[in-house]
């Protein structure tokens, strides 16, 4: 049970990346106990694109997302975390590609990508379904603020490859309601992976992605009421070669840490500058999403390079405790 709600509380499994879960005792792989097939509907077929654990601890939440044709209803699974069984499924349908859980335990949010929707599921009133839309575009990946009250979700307003926007949502009203607080026009593709927030949740850090004449760039991002860019600053140049996003962002202190899974690094950034204090190379490893361990002290990195691999990253030492395979 511990090995699963500690990946449930860290990990945000990526795309067709399937959930391999081995046990990390103290940093330290103790024993490897022989292969768990990964949580899927149908094995090959529905891939798991988010994950969220309930705060009680007792399910956790898998988004499953359809590969080929999307004319399918793709569930958010819910499994235990006592004996990793499916208990049940909350129907989205059209590719689910976020989830998170409110702070009660009792509201479960999803996206829906093909039909621009987010679904909330009252699990302690027998699943009951709210549905709120997003100017009919592609609905992807889902993040609460730290207090609980607001969901920020990324998706797009005209096609799949246009700009990307956020839409800060309010839900702490009762019976999982949601309402659309404000929006904003990211003007290029943001990034589908970790954001980082100030403890408060006052503000938000993500990326968007470069292009053939701009680069990389980090957005501070307000959730004050509304939703904006409050700075942003340059982590990679623009160019032919660096068409990417990133892999992540985590907040640790003062410093902000951004995966590059395309150079194999992560970037650190000052946050009351915004300035680039220095990079941390991970070759020949990349980094396809990272996520911060509750100690403060740690990441989980998610390896592109190696499917299925993931390391314990020490921030002090910048050297890999352990890794997963």
């Amino acid at each position: 049970m511990k090995r699963l709600i500690l990946f449930g509380k860290v990990l945000f499994v990526i795309a067709s990346v399937v959930l391999m879960v081995y046990p990390v005792l103290g940093y330290q792989l103790q024993e490897e106990l022989p292969y768990i097939p990964g949580i899927e509907e149908r094995p090959g077929t529905h891939s798991v694109h988010g994950l969220a654990l309930s705060p009680d601890e007792q399910r956790l939440y898998a988004a499953h997302w359809q590969s080929g044709t999307v004319q399918v209803n793709d569930p958010i699974g819910v499994y235990s975390t006592d004996n990793h069984n499916l208990i049940e499924k909350l129907g989205v349908g059209g590719c689910v590609g976020g989830v998170i859980v409110s702070d009660d335990s009792c509201c479960v949010y999803g996206t829906r990508y093909y039909g621009g929707e987010v679904h909330s599921f009252d699990v302690c009133n027998e699943n009951t379904e709210a549905i709120l839309e997003l100017d009919h575009g592609w609905a992807h990946m889902l993040w609460k603020s730290p207090d609980g009250t607001r969901a920020i979700v990324a998706y797009n307003s005209s096609s799949p490859f246009s700009a990307h926007h956020l839409a800060l949502l309010d839900i702490s009203g009762d019976n999982c309601s949601m309402s659309i607080m404000d929006t904003l026009n990211l003007g290029r593709p943001g990034s589908d992976r970790s954001v980082a927030f100030l403890p408060d949740g006052s503000m938000m850090y993500t990326t968007v992605g470069s292009s053939s004449t701009e680069g990389v760039v980090l957005l501070e991002v307000s959730l004050n009421g509304s939703i904006a860019v409050n700075r942003s600053s340059a982590v990679l140049a623009g160019g032919p070669s660096q068409e990417h996003l990133m892999a992540g962002v985590v907040l640790v202190g003062d410093t902000l840490y951004v995966g590059d899974e395309y150079n194999m690094k992560i970037h650190m950034l000052d946050r009351l500058s915004l300035i680039k204090t220095g990079e941390i190379d991970l070759s020949p490893h990349s980094p396809r999403n990272i996520a911060l361990h509750p100690d403060g002290q740690h990441l989980f990195i998610l390896s592109g390079t190696d499917c299925g691999r993931i390391s314990v990253f020490d921030l002090q030492t910048q050297t890999d405790i352990t890794q997963i395979n």
